[in-house]
């Protein structure tokens, strides 16, 4: 967000008198908090973020929920402890949401679904690397078959993710495991995939709630994902996505909740 645009929120939050700070153009704890303030004053969600909902409800501006499906209600009872960002950026894009031609009930049901499994309920765009040295010999067991050989990597992310990571999925650098770790809303990982999403040059970008739910969107439609969807075959998407059928019943639980939320 630019200054100016910070500015302008400065400006109408202090003709709301919801602000008495100084119109500077920098987003500190004052302008945080009367953004709050107006978010619930307005039955937003309330997390201090001026993102797309709330910038467009203090402004003045129509808003219209991700193509008229998704919205916060949804969200909510499909992931009530989603985090407020990834539910703004998820909710103020419904015209690129619609461009990926996530149009019906049921492929905004599958859709939702399937991030929800890869972001531990729309709640972290990060790949989670701290293992105990007992869990690793679990996950990677052809790499650590030994606590031994594990320990050196137990709640160690950057040294597990290029171990794991590194010499494949296009990584060539020695920190590029780390650097290419799984990210975004579909858990993009490695620097060939990363390049395929657009953020090669930017990776700590594809952790951020917009560019992951663009480069998930960018996915979905490039992997024809909605005729899946329009089959209802989970199964199949999970493996589209996954490469297996990893989470599949987390997944299956949030597409039953996502169905009945959508109508589906």
């Amino acid at each position: 967000m630019t200054s100016d645009e910070v500015k302008a929120i400065q400006r109408a939050l202090k003709d709301l008198g919801l602000y008495d700070g100084k119109v500077d153009g920098d987003y500190g704890r004052h302008t945080r908090e009367a953004v709050m303030a107006f978010q619930e004053a307005n039955g937003l969600q309330v997390d201090g973020d001026a993102g797309p909902i709330t910038r467009r409800a203090l402004f003045g501006e129509p808003n219209t929920p991700a193509s008229g499906l998704i919205t916060v209600d949804v969200i909510k009872k499909i992931a009530p402890n989603a985090s407020g960002a990834i539910v703004n950026a998820i909710v103020g894009n419904g015209e690129a949401i619609a461009q990926a031609g996530i149009t019906t009930p049921l492929r905004a049901a599958h859709f939702l679904a399937q991030i929800a499994t890869e972001t531990g309920g729309l709640r972290v765009l990060e790949e989670n690397l701290n293992y105990s040295a007992k869990r690793l010999t679990q996950v990677w067991p052809s790499r650590f078959k030994t606590l031994a050989a594990a320990k050196p990597y137990a709640n160690n992310g950057r040294a597990l993710a290029n171990n794991v990571y590194g010499g494949r999925l296009g990584n060539i650098n020695p920190n590029d495991g780390w650097d290419y770790r799984g990210g975004g809303m579909m858990q993009t990982t490695g620097r060939s995939n990363y390049r395929r999403a657009g953020h090669e040059n930017d990776p700590d970008a594809l952790r951020q709630p917009v560019p992951a739910l663009m480069s998930a969107l960018q996915f979905w439609h490039d992997n024809g994902l909605n005729a899946l969807a329009d089959l209802d075959v989970v199964e199949a998407v999970r493996r589209r996505i996954n490469g297996g059928t990893t989470g599949i019943d987390e997944t299956r639980n949030y597409l039953k909740k996502a169905k009945a939320a959508l109508g589906a």
